[in-house]
């Protein structure tokens, strides 16, 4: 069958299906959360969450209910006194100001899907009224910028989102967890750094170096650094590219133990 270059996130996370869930009740609690929000969540979303397993818990997405940011917004605005929404809250005055059905008026509402595991600084969502589209871009907001600014474009597709953070939970590119997860799981997990021994494993199994998809990393957003994917289903080994601060590391998890 040869190497795998295009899995989906979802078809990655089912490789390692033995791994137990992270939301046991996704489908259902996705499924009222649309009906209270009278909105459609994308498929590709609902598909992904219903995957999503133990791996993802240091990820920077929500592996529980998502939220939206206007009532993000109310719930704060609902823990503020005056003083404070005429100090270091008065970018918040305006949405006292205004009925809440009409907050459109003052920026997007987004649902908020992730952040920056650990630090938190960082909201990445899709815009309110783009969630009826099949694979909708994600933005992301910094919580430094004010609530009215405009939320910055960083995938043009909520399917490159998803798998940026599964690239970036496997590779370890700011947390060492999922080699623990796996290792749990009786997945083996290794890290080859010696330039012979890469090479030996490119032309062993095939891998061509040019097929693979650069992805950039969440946690190191520089055009010069990348993590990329490959998967050999024959021998269900699934090879993971670190090539990031000089880092060239190739990652194999598999089954069996590789030399």
């Amino acid at each position: 069958m040869g190497i795998e270059y295009n899995l989906s996130p979802v078809e990655i996370l089912n490789i390692f299906g033995n791994i137990p869930e992270i939301w046991k009740n996704a489908s259902e609690e996705l499924a009222m959360f649309q009906e209270k929000h009278k909105v459609k969540l994308p498929d590709i979303y609902i598909g992904f969450m219903k995957s999503a397993s133990d791996i993802l818990e240091t990820a920077n997405i929500t592996t529980k209910n998502p939220s939206f940011f206007f009532d993000e917004i109310e719930y704060t605005l609902k823990h503020l006194d005056e003083k404070e929404l005429s100090g270091n809250f008065r970018d918040y005055l305006p949405f006292t100001q205004v009925l809440k059905e009409n907050w459109n008026e003052l920026t997007d509402d987004y649902l908020i899907i992730g952040s920056d595991y650990g630090a938190g600084i960082v909201s990445f969502g899709i815009r309110k009224q783009d969630l009826n589209k099949e694979n909708p871009p994600v933005y992301q907001h910094f919580e430094t910028e004010s609530v009215l600014d405009e939320w910055k474009l960083i995938w043009n597709h909520l399917s490159d989102y998803l798998l940026t953070v599964v690239c970036d939970v496997l590779t370890e590119t700011d947390y060492m967890f999922a080699r623990e997860t796996l290792r749990k799981n009786h997945w083996f997990y290794k890290v080859f750094t010696a330039k012979l021994k890469k090479e030996e494993l490119l032309s062993k199994y095939g891998i061509e170096i040019s097929s693979l998809t650069h992805i950039i990393s969440v946690c190191v957003p520089s055009e010069k650094d990348w993590i990329s994917y490959c998967y050999d289903r024959d021998e269900n080994i699934f090879f993971l590219f670190r090539y990031i601060k000089n880092r060239r590391d190739i990652i194999t998890i598999s089954k069996k133990s590789l030399n």
